[in-house]
């Protein structure tokens, strides 16, 4: 069709194609074999996408619309409640709800609540929303300072990520491969298990039944704290810190190098690894 068109009966042909104009309708009423070609403006308006879209286009997804079909366009935009189980290849844009069950491949901005498997998506992410991801890892980049990243699931992150906040659920695990690049105003609020392998952690770790382990070498900056039920300093980890920094509900289990710089230790600190004392520490706990 050319034109705006509004469509309110079944459509079933062998192909649709959108030139020019826009084409509106419910997902429920169109029905094609060869699929949707659209170079313009098509708006799913709600029901379920059975039909592939392809085309140098826009594609938006208003209501609530589920999309089991491959979408390839310049831009898809969902302002409604959607639920992907198909490719998408294009710029994506979510402003409401989006639970993403297959593969985006594209940068995604997301202001609403965006929730995914960190490996279905293979893109940069401007979030000032909620990310949720529910499980895999996580290559990209994620910005925007006023986001929220929300760990369901098993995930390590090899991307950069500066965001407002990251929480970690309870019985989750989030493996950080390098702290240099993870970056949060209002810090980590961990219930589960946070996993730092390297770098310097510049973010303020809290929750009180969360466990942090470090299984490489990493220094904790100067005023950041760590405050959580237990700190797991493995074999093959290094952790250097400045003593008032470390609050633990159940102490240091260190197997690998504890490095206290200035303040007052009030841990117990118990393994078979080294202490070194590197400043000015008093001790308050059962070493």
């Amino acid at each position: 069709p050319g034109g705006d068109i509004v469509n309110n009966a079944a459509i079933s042909q062998g192909n649709i194609t959108i030139t020019s104009g826009s084409l509106t309708s419910n997902a429920d009423l169109l029905t094609s074999v060869g699929g949707i070609a659209n170079d313009a403006d098509l708006v799913l308006d709600g029901g379920t996408n059975n039909n592939v879209v392809t085309g140098s286009g826009d594609i938006e997804f208003t209501g609530t619309t589920t999309n089991n079909a491959s979408v390839t366009q310049a831009n898809i935009t969902n302002n409604g409640d959607l639920t992907n189980n198909a490719a998408m290849t294009g710029a994506v844009a979510n402003t409401n709800n989006l639970t993403n069950n297959a593969l985006i491949t594209g940068d995604v901005t997301n202001s609403g609540t965006l929730t995914s498997n960190g490996t279905n998506i293979a893109g940069d992410i401007d979030n000032t929303g909620s990310y949720v991801i529910t499980d895999g890892d996580n290559a990209n980049d994620i910005t925007g300072a006023t986001g929220t990243v929300t760990i369901q699931g098993n995930t390590t992150n090899t991307g950069t990520i500066d965001q407002d906040s990251i929480s970690i659920a309870t019985g989750a695990n989030l493996v950080a491969s390098d702290m240099t690049v993870i970056t949060t105003a209002n810090g980590i609020d961990n219930a589960g298990t946070f996993e730092m392998q390297a770098g310097t952690n510049t973010n303020n770790i809290s929750g009180n039944t969360g466990n942090t382990k470090v299984t490489g070498d990493v220094t904790n900056d100067s005023g950041v704290s760590i405050s959580q039920g237990t700190i797991e300093i493995s074999t093959l980890g290094t952790l250097t810190a400045y003593a008032d920094d470390l609050t633990t509900v159940d102490g240091i289990s260190n197997t690998g190098a504890l490095k206290l710089n200035d303040g007052t230790n009030n841990n117990d600190i118990t393994g078979t690894g080294s202490l070194t004392i590197i400043g000015d520490v008093s001790n308050n706990g059962a070493v």
